[in-house]
């Protein structure tokens, strides 16, 4: 792999084999299949001095005059981009300005400054940006991803992938800019997503689930869950202008760009197609209003410490809930009071309403569009086994006179 030479004035050298028409000693021998090329650049716009480039390259000295070759291609389409001193923590602490800007969803930028901080700066930080190449980032991944008894840092494929997308996000920008000639994460593949498989409740599970609920702390929030489909953060984030009791319908902001469950590709809910206005159910009407009561009461109980902000689902003070909180104190409580498998996940609620409407013959367009799937396709692939292969005797009549009147 080449390695790289910073940039400096043109100057003399010893022996090496010229380039015709590209100045002198341009490929020069450096041991047993190692040749350092040089090569002129633009003069320095600013002191109008001549400047080489030289980059040493392991292989036959047919590949030394091809890599020549590229570099003064690159330099002639004016492609080639003058390395930079800026090092990578720099670049990307000023790239997460930015982010912040354009995702302005606190949680998505905390989540993203966190990751890239820890385990793109912390561990790459101090090199150049020109001088990043595809072969470090497949070693960062591959220490991300070893286990911490292995000693690598035991990332979840989930973490990884996150990484991942925003590491090639900031440098697709470096890219534009001109920063670097091109992006070294495009030859790195991705971490492949393992797939947590998470079962949906059946009618008899669900039963019991709604039974062991009942005053529970957070009872309202498990119905319309239930009764929505809707995602956990998406819920935890909901606000009560979102919801319209006259109209019996609440509108979502999908915090998500697809419905891979182990996947953090968060949106900031701006794009008018991350939203989606969905029915409320008679038993999520209820709840609603139950909740709606109760917080009211914990408000007057709180007083000044009250924070307003105007979620539905919230601690007693007002704040937002913390999801491993709710989740393993409460959630997990109401499944081992229902008889139901401890580890499972709160995302099952979410399928059981999926696989519900579609066991029930549900219009599977109708289906897609209430828990906020690109398109019913998508909604096909993941849930299609669910859909129902025995026709019942009234179904087979109806079909019947579809076709024979």
């Amino acid at each position: 792999m080449p390695e790289n030479i910073p940039i400096f004035p043109a100057g003399e050298s010893k022996g090496g084999c010229n380039v015709p028409g590209k100045g002198k000693n341009n490929i020069i021998p450096r041991g047993t299949n190692r040749w350092l090329i040089r090569y002129e650049l633009p003069r320095d716009p600013q002191t109008g001095k001549r400047r080489q480039k030289a980059l040493t390259v392991k292989g036959t000295k047919k590949d030394a005059e091809r890599k020549l070759r590229e570099k003064l291609q690159e330099v002639d389409n004016g492609n080639f981009v003058v390395p930079s001193s800026i090092t990578i923590e720099q670049y990307m602490l000023n790239w997460l300005d930015k982010y912040e800007v354009n995702y302005p969803v606190a949680k998505t930028h905390k989540t993203a400054q966190s990751l890239l901080t820890n385990h793109v700066i912390n561990e790459l930080g101090a090199m150049r940006l020109s001088d990043l190449q595809t072969y470090h980032i497949n070693t960062l991944f591959t220490y991300l991803g070893k286990r911490k008894n292995n000693g690598g840092k035991g990332l979840s494929s989930r973490t990884r992938r996150y990484i991942y997308w925003l590491f090639r996000k900031a440098l697709d920008e470096a890219v534009d800019i001109n920063l670097i000639s091109n992006n070294p994460i495009l030859k790195v593949k991705q971490p492949r997503l393992r797939q947590r498989e998470v079962k949906p409740l059946l009618d008899e599970e669900r039963n019991r689930f709604l039974e062991a609920i009942k005053d529970n702390r957070f009872e309202n929030l498990f119905i319309v869950a239930l009764g929505t489909g809707v995602r956990f953060q998406e819920l935890l984030n909901l606000t009560w202008s979102q919801i319209s009791f006259e109209e019996r319908s609440i509108v979502i902001v999908n915090l998500r760009d697809d419905d891979e469950e182990n996947d953090l590709f968060e949106t900031d809910g701006k794009r008018e197609s991350s939203k989606r206005t969905i029915p409320m159910f008679p038993a999520v009407y209820k709840a609603l209003k139950a909740q709606k009561a109760i917080q009211a009461k914990e408000k007057l109980l709180a007083g000044s410490l009250w924070e307003d902000n105007n979620l539905v689902f919230a601690n007693n003070l007002g704040k937002a809930l913390n999801q491993s909180n709710v989740r393993n104190r409460y959630f997990k409580s109401a499944l081992e009071k229902a008889g139901l498998p401890i580890n499972t996940h709160f995302h099952a609620l979410r399928h059981t309403f999926v696989t519900t409407l579609i066991r029930k013959g549900e219009d599977l367009r109708k289906v897609s569009y209430l828990v906020g799937h690109k398109t019913p396709e998508f909604t096909f692939k993941k849930y299609h086994h669910y859909l129902p292969t025995k026709i019942e005797t009234a179904e087979s009549e109806r079909m019947n006179n579809h076709l024979f009147g």
